[in-house]
């Protein structure tokens, strides 16, 4: 699969403007979820800079159980700075066995994070958009996320990643953040490289 995404900066002041938006325009799907990712990344004393190799998440699903899913991301950027991953995910029933199998494969745990998120769906031109506001500690401002995403198709053409890359600046635009786009992955964020 492949997923269209960016984020922007909700300083305090906008942070009752977009949560108006959001309850207004898109339909709420989950409030208050909590998502714990633990990114794995390869030892190696060859590598200076390490690289997430994998994220293990965490989150409850709609019945209240806990799911587990593993993610490999291969990023790249529109020349906007939009994100554009195709991911392989899959999901696991036991964390513990997982993580030790991979720390004896070699990996190691680069960094968690956890986030606190509100989702909500939105159709756009007949595509489902996803917006999750986000709050988590630890960032370097004084400020929550607005994360947009749509996700398509491995096969989507260069052309729809940037139709869908409009759709999402578009929301940007009309919230007026489109100027507070922030293009550095969580990890980067909280300082871990």
């Amino acid at each position: 699969m492949k997923e269209i995404e960016s984020k922007a900066w909700v300083s305090p002041s906008d942070k009752k403007k977009v949560l108006d938006f959001l309850h207004t325009n898109a339909e709420l799907l989950n409030s208050g979820k909590i998502k714990k990712d633990t990114m794995y990344a390869k030892s190696s004393d060859a590598i200076d800079s390490k690289s997430v190799e994998f994220r293990l998440r965490e989150e409850s699903s709609e019945s209240n159980e806990m799911v587990y899913s593993v993610t490999r991301k291969t990023r790249s950027y529109t020349k906007s700075g939009t994100e554009v991953n195709n991911e392989l995910e899959f999901f696991i029933d036991n964390p513990l066995a997982f993580h030790d199998f991979v720390l004896q494969l070699g990996f190691e745990v680069m960094y968690k994070k956890e986030k606190k998120v509100q989702q909500f769906l939105q159709k756009r031109d007949n595509y489902q958009v996803l917006l999750e506001y986000v709050e988590m500690s630890g960032l370097p401002k004084n400020a929550d996320l607005l994360e947009i995403e749509i996700v398509c198709s491995s096969s989507t053409s260069d052309e729809d990643v940037l139709y869908f890359e409009k759709l999402i600046l578009d929301i940007f635009k009309e919230l007026q953040i489109d100027t507070k786009i922030e293009a550095a992955p969580y990890g980067k964020l909280l300082g871990q490289f």
